[in-house]
């Protein structure tokens, strides 16, 4: 299966130690923090050097809370081609992802 070599944890995500395959309505989910280095390395990576990732005076003044991450490094929800991002993540924030089985591929 595709998803068992892209995602080897797959059939093994659980908080119990023996091995299971997901099902319907089954939920992962995960957190992540994102701090200075995680916001430099990416933007190095996507040249995408945009002053609301850096200045936190500048994104104040531009009506958010603080400096923002990069929309896709947050695993935000890509909405449309045009990237509009349901929500925005400061620096520091924790994130939480969650996903749920909706149906079985066979």
């Amino acid at each position: 299966m595709i998803a068992n070599r892209l995602i080897p944890n797959l059939r093994s995500f659980s908080s119990s130690s023996a091995p299971r395959i997901l099902h319907i309505s089954d939920v992962l989910t995960s957190s992540k923090q994102f701090y200075d280095q995680d916001v430099l390395q990416f933007s190095n990576l996507t040249l995408d050097f945009n002053i609301l990732h850096f200045d936190p005076h500048i994104a104040r003044q531009s009506d958010f809370r603080d400096r923002i991450v990069h929309g896709i490094l947050a695993g935000a929800v890509y909405v449309s081609q045009s990237l509009q991002f349901k929500s925005l993540v400061y620096v520091g924030e924790r994130v939480v992802a969650e996903s749920e089985v909706r149906y079985e591929v066979l």
